[in-house]
């Protein structure tokens, strides 16, 4: 995930949810208009379990996303399918692929594209690219898309184009030291791309600004690192701040809008209990400033630019079993707005797991799961609009 920039610490600022579930501002005579976030497209079977894969969108006609399913999930021979479908401007729909591809929709590990014409699935040992026409599969060296200690593929690829593609390895990966690096791909040849420390987390700007969490070693302390389009460095990340007494605190969380606008989040614990989201934390380029969060999120799941300056935020709020809530905050104004995320008729909402600026835009897409109210076992795909 990613994060941004660096503003006063703002005091007092709050938001009250209506009863509707729409917005309401917390500081009385503002009030927002109406946010505009709208379920658009259902996916997978109606009694199966059906989950987003990837998601990615270059522009206000340029959308895809990775689904998968199981109907029925049981037994000895449960009906798993997979699909990839493509937002053209007008509605979602279903991209027939080649066989040999479909591996690659249903285990997807990593996904970016830069244009209609310009998409890559990722895999162990292969990608997948759609190039407009055709689709095409590329066998790639086995350090590309690598497992870490824990056992995951956690990725993150960059296409800012043909020709320039990066591929990030998130986690430790070995118990012995090492030379962490990203993987370049310029259109012929793989080549290993040397990081001052192993990456976490990845925010992607353009080619001349990404930025990652990281750290030095297995005990290595945590830091950022940003690429400026030359070279990378490295700084120290922010320390946690006002911790209330008896709680203990860790700084996660990362996007970036520019070089000067990161963000990051500041959660707190008290023993085993529930966490929250105390504060976001934003860098402007000289300081870190700590922005509370103006609402009892017990997590934040994603974050995303609004595409003018704002910035919008999926979260949990686990003591209010598990309702999953947008929330929007407006720096410039201090201001925060909130609303449930709302369900197709009939539904409940399962998880929210993708939040995305369309890019050139200030409209998003997000992506999860409902369930119908009369069922525990049912989840069923579903894609969420903001904007035109």
């Amino acid at each position: 995930m990613l994060r941004r920039r660096a503003l006063p610490v703002l005091i007092g600022v709050g938001v009250l949810l209506s009863a509707t579930g729409g917005w309401a501002q917390a500081a009385a005579g503002h009030p927002t208009s109406a946010p505009g976030w709208r379920p658009v497209s259902q996916q997978g079977p109606a009694n199966g379990v059906t989950y987003v894969g990837g998601f990615v969108a270059t522009g206000p006609k340029d959308a895809w996303s990775t689904w998968s399913s199981c109907d029925p999930c049981g037994g000895a021979n449960p009906k798993v399918d997979v699909w990839l479908e493509h937002w053209a401007g007008l509605a979602w729909r279903r991209v027939s692929v080649p066989s040999d591809i479909r591996p690659f929709v249903g285990f997807v590990n990593g996904m970016a594209a830069s244009s209609p014409s310009d998409l890559w699935l990722f895999t162990t040992g292969r990608a997948a690219h759609w190039n407009g026409k055709h689709w095409g599969i590329m066998k790639i060296p086995s350090w590309v898309v690598r497992y870490n200690l824990s056992g995951d593929v956690a990725l993150t690829v960059a296409d800012f184009g043909p020709g320039n593609l990066w591929v990030f390895s998130s986690g430790i990966d070995s118990f012995k030291p090492t030379v962490p690096f990203a993987a370049r791909y310029n259109g012929h040849r793989w080549t290993k791309a040397v990081l001052p420390a192993i990456p976490g987390l990845v925010s992607v700007v353009g080619p001349d600004d990404i930025w990652a969490s990281a750290v030095s070693g297995i005990n290595g302390k945590p830091l950022l690192m940003h690429w400026n389009g030359t070279s990378w460095s490295k700084m120290s990340q922010p320390k946690p701040a006002h911790v209330p007494a008896h709680y203990s605190a860790q700084v996660g969380g990362l996007l970036a809008v520019g070089p000067s606008d990161v963000w990051m989040e500041q959660d707190i614990e008290k023993g085993l209990g529930i966490s929250r989201t105390q504060y976001l934390l934003h860098w402007n380029g000289s300081k870190w400033s700590y922005i509370p969060i103006g609402f009892p999120a017990s997590y934040i799941q994603n974050m995303a630019p609004d595409g003018h300056g704002g910035l919008w935020l999926s979260d949990v709020e686990a003591t209010r079993a598990q309702l999953r809530y947008l929330a929007h905050f407006n720096p410039s104004a201090g201001r925060w707005g909130r609303q449930l995320v709302p369900p197709p008729p009939g539904m409940g909402v399962q998880q929210l797991l993708t939040l995305n600026q369309i890019p050139g835009t200030s409209s998003m897409w997000a992506a999860g799961g409902v369930f119908p109210v009369h069922s525990t076992t049912i989840v069923i795909g579903e894609i969420w609009k903001y904007g035109p």
